[in-house]
């Protein structure tokens, strides 16, 4: 156990597993291959950069003008006012439309891998400045975060995943400091619904936020910044919804078709779906894909061990609130 101490308090432990989960990246990244879920962002990010449109190029349109033999299938690709469109939010295109005009493919896998690595860091960070832990408990932090959470699974996958949870981390991480400024209101409104367009459930990270500090810290300075930054959210989530609905006819995007699918469940059915979504799914569990429980060992160790454990206090009850709405509000 001591020789373990000395290894994961080392001063420079977390840029040696940085170099390690880079070296893994490049022996496991998958080049220019795609698949699954992944083949339909790089169709969709390539008919922007090769026809300038967001919707889905169909070489065949003259002669199939119903696009009944369009090559993709639902929930992938949905067909919407005679134009098809791949189910991903098109803000995705954008973002990756940089990368992929440098690189290809290969530089969308490493977006994501970068966004992935940047978590770790943030959270290394915070646990280094925020809460003055020592090397061995912020490196600790940084590889329990590592394995038990959904990090290491979505960091080498395209997924946009990676970077709607470093965004989010981001936003969680300057909410829960000590003195909510007005450049970290408008951060932690800004950010949540930046990352909306990428996953309309992203912007639960603000009013969960706010509330958790206005509940814990109670200061009058806690309701005039989040305020402002709940109107700074409001103002760029409402430029989402009405972009969505010139597009596609729904505020929510392509996304909300699928969300109101499960509007009609009644609240028996939400309510089971919160164990079913934590313990039961068979494609990966919120044990392992969200920090809820994570945050509940780190928790429990602040409140033994230090001064003021109310940025954690703060995670902690965005967590379980998170953790909680999540199932009753979304089916899939």
């Amino acid at each position: 156990m001591l020789f373990l101490n000395k290894v994961v308090g080392h001063r420079y432990a977390f840029l040696i597993l940085l170099l390690l989960l880079s070296g893994l990246y490049i022996w496991f990244q998958p080049g220019d291959i795609a698949a699954g879920d992944a083949a339909y962002k790089v169709r969709q990010v390539r008919d922007l950069a090769r026809y300038d449109q967001v919707e889905a190029y169909y070489a065949g349109r003259n002669v199939d003008p119903q696009l009944e033999y369009f090559p993709g299938e639902y929930p992938w690709v949905y067909i919407n006012a005679g134009e098809a469109f791949y189910i991903f939010p098109y803000q995705l295109s954008f973002l990756y439309y940089i990368p992929y005009a440098l690189g290809g493919v290969r530089s969308l896998y490493l977006l994501t891998f970068l966004a992935s690595l940047f978590t770790l860091y943030l959270m290394w960070r915070f646990a280094r400045i925020e809460l003055c832990w020592s090397m061995l408990q912020a490196n600790g932090l940084v590889l329990l975060m590592l394995l038990g959470g959904g990090l290491l699974a979505y960091g080498y996958d395209l997924s946009e995943h990676a970077i709607t949870a470093c965004l989010s981390t981001w936003a969680l991480l300057v909410g829960a400091r000590k003195e909510l400024t007005p450049v970290n209101a408008v951060i932690c409104g800004a950010i949540p619904a930046l990352a909306f367009s990428l996953r309309p459930e992203s912007l639960l990270i603000a009013p969960l936020l706010f509330g958790a500090r206005i509940l814990i810290y109670r200061k009058y300075s806690d309701w005039l910044w989040a305020s402002v930054g709940a109107a700074v959210a409001l103002i760029i989530f409402g430029l989402n919804l009405y972009s969505n609905k010139i597009l596609f006819g729904h505020m929510l995007g392509l996304r909300g078709i699928e969300f109101e699918l499960g509007q009609a469940d009644d609240v028996t059915t939400r309510l089971a779906r919160i164990w079913t979504y934590t313990f039961g799914r068979e494609q990966g569990t919120l044990f392992l894909a969200t920090p809820v429980f994570l945050f509940a060992f780190m928790w429990l160790f602040v409140r033994r061990h230090a001064r003021d454990s109310t940025p954690v206090d703060i995670l902690m009850v965005v967590a379980l609130a998170y953790v909680l709405v999540i199932p009753l509000v979304v089916s899939n």
